[in-house]
């Protein structure tokens, strides 16, 4: 009788464990949902309205543009090297080509791209004008070869025309994204990288522009994105400062 009832408990108890195990093994995919994690915050003084990223992989530094037309290098501590204001502009994203090591800024008053001299933080030219029709571009990238990618901000009631533009001399190539409230815009030679500003959240696209997921973003008002040499993400909040980021996927 007592052997009976410890085979018995025996019995349930092994249920119990590899019911723990099933469980546990139904959470998985929940428990992999990318999501990023906050390492830092710099709180950039004397730089208002960040709205702009990029990381130089020969300096190893940052440049953050604004949206009253300043621009500035930063440390990836967050020390603020040297700064200069541009005018009366509305500096919405800018990219690097790293061979040349230029500076590209993306002025929404003008619609068209600003030449930068990355030493002297200096404008050197007015070049291409951007596609009319579908602004405000609030994100600006570039392959850092030949090709260089914008994404338009469109509202909740419009945002079925948000789109992400390859834009190579000659061509264009829209393509369809949906994403509410595109602020800002980074590419990789995985995909890109999309800010929604209204719904604070990180998306990721292949390099065909399909939608491959979606995370939470820490804090307000995101408006520029770069990821540095050693995957690290920086995010700048147009109310002020910017994130250190480290994405887990």
């Amino acid at each position: 009788m007592r052997f009976k009832m410890y085979r018995k408990y025996l019995f349930l108890i092994v249920i119990s464990i590899y019911m723990l195990t099933l469980g546990s093994l139904w959470s998985q995919p929940n428990s992999a949902k990318p999501y990023l994690k906050e390492l830092d915050f710099f709180k950039l003084d004397n730089f208002r309205e960040p709205s702009g990223l990029v990381y130089s992989p020969n300096r190893n530094t940052l440049f953050v543009v604004g949206d009253e037309g300043h621009i500035a290098e930063i440390s990836l501590e967050g020390e603020l090297l040297h700064q200069s204001w541009l005018g009366e502009r509305d500096l919405e994203g800018i990219m690097i080509f790293p061979e040349q090591g230029m500076l590209y800024a993306l002025d929404e008053k003008t619609n068209h791209l600003i030449k930068i001299h990355p030493d002297t933080l200096e404008i050197l030219a007015y070049e291409q004008i951007l596609p009319s029709g579908t602004p405000p571009y609030e994100g600006l990238g570039s392959d850092g070869r030949d090709t260089f990618f914008l994404v338009n901000q469109k509202l909740k009631k419009k945002s079925k025309d948000a789109a992400l533009f390859m834009m190579k001399v000659g061509k264009i190539n829209k393509i369809k994204t949906g994403i509410e409230d595109q602020s800002a815009l980074l590419w990789t030679s995985e995909g890109f990288y999309i800010l929604s500003d209204t719904l604070d959240r990180l998306y990721k696209l292949d390099l065909k522009g399909q939608i491959l997921w979606h995370c939470q973003l820490p804090g307000k008002n995101q408006e520029g994105l770069a990821v540095d040499g050693d995957g690290y993400f920086y995010v700048a909040q147009d109310s002020g400062g910017i994130l250190k980021l480290e994405l887990h996927e």
